[in-house]
């Protein structure tokens, strides 16, 4: 692999620009026919006038990729035969002419089985949009003389599948003279359907009901042609068509084919190698290939080798000859020839090569007869995915048009998603190195096998976040694996009927403060499919949308297993409003990946001790938005039972919480009786890590009289005259003289100039001091000035004959002792940044001999928040980062002081 920064650069840049819609390899996909039957009789004036020539002119405009078939039916119509019948009594056929493209429901918007003349060809363009997911070939002989008619039919499937797969063969007949209501007599019928030698719904047991990749089925048909059919004018038409005994729209035509009088030339076989793999940059993988030639003559053969269009420019396609020479096509095409003798075989090898660009790249072989355009052609297909994927969008629905939501995932700024099909992904999802996220895509028909809810439970097994969407999402899972939706902590509710009405319009809103659907609130139309019910069975598992009106959950997000899991129990590309439809992706990937607004507590626990019945206490704790996004804190609320003994005091609720930033609460315990309290408050956020967050709070109520009590020997603390350069202390000694512990939790000076009066022990708090016994509180005076100060010393506790006690503060500076009046030191003090959120750097020069340097910081009361450096410094330039955590906004000070001399800063902290 290489290692140089323009390698590097240049997959970082695939990655970035590449969300590339992968329906499959567009060379290597089985050629799409579309078959229009028209339903039709000889007796019908518009069947002639209208329904005929515009079925003529769509086989004009497509003479290789449509098929025409008529069906005549009613009113004794000759032609008329009891299949026709059949399939106009399951498609609700009610008046001709009318037609059905590949048996499918809806095409272009008709809502139904069948359309009229005028959306027919909107309905073949829309078919002749989607993939083909088999491959059909159809070869057949005819003996003349005995009409016995042999039809070898063949499927080919190009992805992955699931379901009731049956054969057929139909044959239909060009110019029977009859008249024609609306044209006249004599009219010459094309196309008209003689015989379905499947029967109407096929023949089944030939094709397993779950088939893989590149597997190839065949069966043959025996039919002895009727004497009244002109075998000159007859046509085969092969086809691979999908039934369901329930449902109507599950009866569709996968493809078809004309048939080829005669028997195939060429027998194109592989022989070793995996169609799709994960490789690294410049690993090579590879498949073999069998070319017979089936023919009594020495034959040439063309090889072609191609590179899709989604393949990275700098990925290598390599035949390999026999003999072992290697073609290389660095452009997307090569082309070479190979002579095989008749009945002899060879072997090519096919291999695609990863460069440096990350993306997924096919490369192609075909084989036909050289000068024979109408000989048998072999084709193989070779798919690579780069091992440094990490970020997929597997598309479950590409065969019936399901659109990729990979524009919204970019439009929403999430970048490095690849799309690719199910079948692709699930034989090798398993090989990625680490899977970041996975966007499972539905669409409006997309259904979920067993093999894929296997794939997707190893997913979430693997702790891989997992997005899923899509009309039928739900229903799928509940019906293809229950333990799939147990792994998300819901199941199927069924079908739910809100917008089911002439307008087909239904209201989808969010839940407030939901990280992904907070504020969403649509109204839209409803595709093929109503919405799906989903109920909720794990506490783990949150609401995120419903419907508006019928109170109906539709979309979950869930953390019951190893991973994150977002499952939207609708289409999400009939929201039409873009914007809300790539919030709700971006939101969802966002949540999914841990990106967003964070909450984190500083306590998990908030114990308030022993309280005296109806006195109050405070405590404080921080919140902090740890992520990247403003955190919006809308409710903060206590267990009902104790909403008046605990109390929210701060901050102002809502309150937005900028990364990195933090915001302090303060709770109050204001006991009504005289026992334990234990309560739960919940805060709610936008957090992706939990919108909602529970603190515990705790306190004991004692009874009016009873518990700890505070005493101070002295009334006031007198310092009287000390030097300015002689510091001084005195301790204040506090007894208690209750009967249970008294819990100090916190002292402060207040002051008018910050700085000069200090409590030195204790160190920390809280203290408690048992009953009967003593604490000493050392207050230090440093008096920088000769003038007068003053203070308070508050003392906070659990009291009950007080929880704040106060002794004033009095002393004077006088002369400094030992220090002359030529004294050249002195202290300068700068911030930045000022103002600021939550840290700025304080930077000090100290200048002359240097000496004793004191840096704190004071509230505008002078109360002293923080004290930043106590030490003998020398001349020079320091410097002390100051945390604003759990301050609120406002103006505070930074006092320096050196050898008596003091200077202030004012610093604002803008919250």
């Amino acid at each position: 692999m290489k290692s140089d920064s323009t390698s590097f650069f240049g997959r970082l840049f695939a990655i970035l620009l590449m969300s590339v819609c992968i329906y499959g390899f567009a060379n290597a996909e089985p050629k799409k026919v579309v078959l229009i039957e028209e339903f039709t009789g000889t007796w019908c004036p518009p069947c002639g006038s209208s329904g005929k020539p515009m079925m003529a002119q769509i086989l004009e405009a497509h003479p290789n990729d449509v098929i025409g078939v008529e069906l005549h039916v009613s009113n004794g119509d000759p032609f008329e035969i009891p299949e026709n019948l059949t399939l106009a009594g399951t498609f609700g056929v009610s008046g001709v002419p009318c037609a059905t493209v590949d048996r499918t429901y809806n095409l272009a918007g008709t809502g139904a089985m069948v359309g009229y003349v005028p959306s027919w060809t909107a309905m073949v363009n829309e078919a002749l949009s989607k993939p083909a997911k088999v491959d059909v070939k159809l070869f057949y002989t005819i003996n003349k003389s005995s009409r016995n008619l042999t039809a070898n039919i063949e499927a080919t499937f190009a992805e992955a599948a699931s379901g009731n797969f049956n054969f057929n063969v139909f044959i239909t007949e060009d110019d029977l003279i009859y008249d024609q209501a609306g044209v006249g007599p004599n009219y010459h019928h094309k196309h008209v359907m003689r015989d379905m030698l499947g029967d109407v719904w096929g023949t089944s047991g030939k094709i397993p009901s779950t088939v893989g990749i590149g597997q190839t089925y065949k069966h043959t048909y025996n039919f002895t042609i009727p004497a009244g059919w002109n075998i000159d004018n007859l046509n085969f038409i092969g086809v691979v068509q999908e039934y369901d005994a329930t449902y109507a729209d599950v009866k569709k035509i996968l493809n078809c084919v004309r048939g080829t009088e005669g028997q195939p030339d060429l027998e194109f076989t592989c022989t070793a190698g995996q169609e799709t793999s994960v490789k690294g940059v410049g690993v090579p993988a590879q498949r073999e290939f069998e070319i017979k030639n089936l023919t009594n003559s020495q034959r040439t053969y063309t090889i072609n080798v191609t590179k899709s269009s989604r393949t990275p420019s700098n990925w290598d396609a390599t035949v390999i000859l026999p003999g072992g020479a290697k073609k290389t096509s660095k452009d997307g095409i090569l082309t070479e020839e190979l002579i095989i003798n008749a009945g002899a075989n060879k072997n090519v090898t096919l291999q695609l090569t990863p460069g440096d660009m990350i993306g997924i790249g096919d490369a192609e072989i075909s084989v036909k007869e050289k000068g024979n355009p109408s000989g048998t052609e072999g084709k193989g297909s070779l798919t690579i995915a780069s091992a440094e994927i990490d970020k997929f969008q597997v598309i479950d629905d590409a065969a019936d048009g399901a659109k990729s939501l990979g524009p919204t995932i970019t439009n929403s700024g999430n970048t490095g998603y690849f799309d690719i099909n199910a079948d692709e992904f699930i034989p090798i999802y398993s090989q990625f190195n680490k899977l970041n996220t996975v966007v499972w895509t539905l669409g409006e028909e997309g259904k979920i096998s067993d093999e894929e809810a296997s794939s997707i439970k190893s997913i979430i097994d693997g702790g891989t976040p997992l997005l899923i969407s899509g009309a039928l999402s739900v229903p799928e899972m509940e019906l293809s694996s229950p333990s799939l939706m147990y792994k998300i902590g819901c199941s199927w509710g069924g079908d739910c009927y809100q917008g089911e009405s002439s307008s087909w319009n239904f209201s989808i809103v969010g839940y407030p403060n939901d990280p992904i659907t907070d504020g969403f609130d649509k109204t839209f139309r409803k595709d093929h499919w109503i919405t799906q019910a989903i109920d909720i069975n794990n506490p783990k598992t949150i609401p995120i949308l419903k419907h508006k009106f019928a109170d109906t959950v539709v979309a979950v997000r869930s953390e019951v297993s190893k991973a994150r899991i977002v499952l939207i129990g609708f289409n999400p590309i009939i929201i039409t409003n873009i914007t809300a439809r790539n919030n709700l992706i971006g939101n969802s990937l966002k949540w999914l990946n841990g990106i967003g607004p964070k909450i984190a507590s500083s306590v998990s626990e908030l114990d308030f001790g022993d309280v005296a019945v109806n006195s109050e206490v405070d405590k404080t704790f921080d919140i902090e938005n740890t992520g990247e996004e403003t955190l919006n804190i809308t409710e903060m609320t206590v267990d009902w039972e104790d909403s008046d003994n605990f109390l929210v005091v701060s901050p102002s609720l809502p309150a937005s919480i900028q990364p990195g930033m933090s915001e302090t609460v303060t709770i109050r315990f204001k006991p009504a009786d005289p026992f334990g309290y234990d309560a739960n408050m919940n805060i709610k956020s936008n957090a992706v890590n939990g919108n909602e967050l529970i603190v515990n709070l705790k306190g004991n109520g004692t009874a009016a009289g009873a518990g700890a009590k505070i005493e101070s020997n002295l009334q006031s603390v007198e310092f009287g005259e000390v030097p300015i350069n002689l510091p001084h202390e005195s301790i204040v000694e506090i007894s208690n003289t209750g009967d249970q512990p008294l819990n100090i939790a916190s002292t402060n000076i207040q002051s008018n100039t910050g700085g000069i009066f200090e409590v030195v022990s204790p160190a920390s708090y809280p203290v408690t001091v048992q009953p009967a016994a003593k604490l000493d509180i050392k207050v230090k005076f440093a008096p920088s000035e000769k003038i007068a100060y003053t203070g308070t010393l508050e003392i906070n506790s659990n009291a009950t004959n007080g929880n704040k006690l106060t002794v004033p503060l009095n002393g004077t500076g006088g002369n400094a002792v030992g220090v002359n009046d030529d004294d050249l030191s002195s202290i300068s003090l700068s911030a930045g940044p000022n103002p600021f959120s939550a840290r700025t750097n304080i930077k000090y020069t100290v200048a002359g001999n240097g000496g004793m340097v004191d840096i704190s910081v004071i509230d505008a009361r002078g109360m002293v928040i923080s004290r930043l450096v106590s030490k003998n410094l020398p001349a020079g330039e320091y410097s002390q980062v100051f945390d604003a955590k759990g301050l609120s906004s406002g103006m505070y000070y930074v006092i320096g002081k050196i050898n008596g001399k003091s200077v202030q800063l004012p610093i604002v902290i803008e919250k």
